[in-house]
């Protein structure tokens, strides 16, 4: 019973491990994200822009959901 209990845990403390290791990643690789987009303004001046980490998730998106819009 000792070995069985001592397994169930070394494989959840292995578990918890993998998982907050891949969430750490997951941070890391957001965090070096960068959308940059251009525009012109009213004197047709090119001003350049960029979105890093969550914010460029919310440009990508909106450029995804351009062509159902226009349907």
């Amino acid at each position: 019973m000792t070995l069985s209990e001592q397994t169930k845990t070394s494989y959840l403390v292995q578990f918890e491990s993998k998982f907050f290791e891949l969430i750490k990643i997951h941070r890391e690789n957001v965090a070096e994200i960068i959308v940059k987009r251009s525009s012109e303004d009213e004197e047709k001046k090119l001003k350049e822009f960029s979105f890093p980490g969550r914010q460029a998730f919310k440009v990508i998106l909106t450029d995804f959901m351009k062509p159902i819009r226009q349907e």
